[in-house]
Order: C-alpha cells, then sequence, then structure tokens
C-alpha cells in the first residue's frame, strides 16, 4: 500500500520525515482546500444534525 502525504498550503507545516516516509506527497491550494470542506451543517439518516465547529471557517 502506497502512502501519500497531502499538504495544504499557506500553513508552513511541512515535515521532512514525513515527506521521506510517503511514496509521494502534494500540496492542496487553500481555494482548493475551502471547497472540499462539508457544509456548515449536514443531517444523518435519523435525523441528528452535526455542525461544524466555528473554528473550521
Amino acid at each position: 500500500m502506497n502512502r501519500v502525504i497531502a499538504y495544504i498550503d499557506g500553513f508552513n507545516r511541512r515535515s521532512h520525515q514525513l515527506t521521506q516516509a510517503a511514496h509521494g506527497h502534494f500540496i492542496i491550494n487553500e481555494t482548493t482546500f475551502r471547497r472540499c470542506q462539508l457544509p456548515q451543517q449536514v443531517q444523518r439518516a435519523d435525523g441528528h444534525v452535526l455542525t461544524r465547529p466555528g473554528t473550521w471557517r
């Protein structure tokens, strides 16, 4: 199984050791990262509503 690491651009938190341990790595820019976030609220099949924490905006 291959290990691939994704870094989020702009956070300046790339680990050289982690990159070396992986088979590959790539950088996700902020625009793509924001587009891939879940909506503010998600309703489960049982009706329970999950709300994204305020710090995830």
